[in-house]
């Protein structure tokens, strides 16, 4: 009897579907990891900031860059690194105040030969102080023989402050993608805090030149 009654629940078990491991609540993880994908470009460098060491590796440090904004002919964008990119790639920044032949810029510098280019908020700012939020300079670095542009280095002052995390930087050194992109970048701001000081280069506030 206690057989036959287990048979005939096991039996209504099944009829009912109550034991089918198919009808166990799913989350359909598709729609996440489309959002994911939605949230990072194609250099896959958008996730989070990558904060680049001397030899252009990413670090742990890293912070979140601010949110996307388009940029204009005077202002360089921020956010995603492939807008960025694109950003340099159409040249606006041509027709700042540029160097006229690329340098070897401070010794500090990781850059090797390069032109920096600065926007007229930066350019105009000739006292010392504090740089207008909206200053920003473009650093196009070259090839060892400084004709190609091989690479390109931006800063940006985002708000009001004399600390680094005031700064948008972003670097793309070889043009392989993006090793730092984002506010408050440690690896930037370690070499651009040295910008003035006693005994380093010239310059003041982050930034080492301004073009006149």
């Amino acid at each position: 009897m206690a057989s036959l009654a287990l048979s005939s629940l096991l039996i209504a078990l099944v009829a009912l579907g109550g034991c089918s491991p198919t009808d166990a609540p799913r989350t359909d993880d598709r729609a996440g990891g489309q959002d994911a994908e939605a949230a990072n470009d194609a250099s896959g460098a958008d996730a989070a900031v990558a904060v680049a060491d001397a030899g252009g590796a990413p670090d742990d440090d890293a912070s979140p860059y601010p949110a996307d904004t388009p940029g204009d002919s005077q202002t360089p964008p921020t956010g995603a690194s492939s807008t960025v990119a694109e950003w340099l790639r159409g040249g606006a920044y041509r027709s700042w105040h540029c160097e006229p032949t690329p340098s070897a810029g401070a010794t500090v510098s990781p850059h090797g030969a390069h032109r920096v280019c600065s926007n007229d908020k930066l350019s105009a700012h000739a006292g010392g102080g504090e740089y207008p939020v909206g200053a920003a300079n473009v650093s196009e670095i070259h090839d060892a023989d400084g004709g190609a542009v091989v690479g390109y280095a931006v800063a940006l002052h985002l708000r009001v402050g004399s600390t680094g995390d005031t700064w948008y930087w972003y670097e793309d050194r070889d043009g392989s993608g993006a090793t730092s992109n984002g506010a408050g970048v440690a690896y930037c701001v370690n070499c651009h805090s040295r910008a003035g000081s006693y005994s380093g280069p010239a310059g003041h506030d982050f930034v080492f030149t301004r073009v006149p």
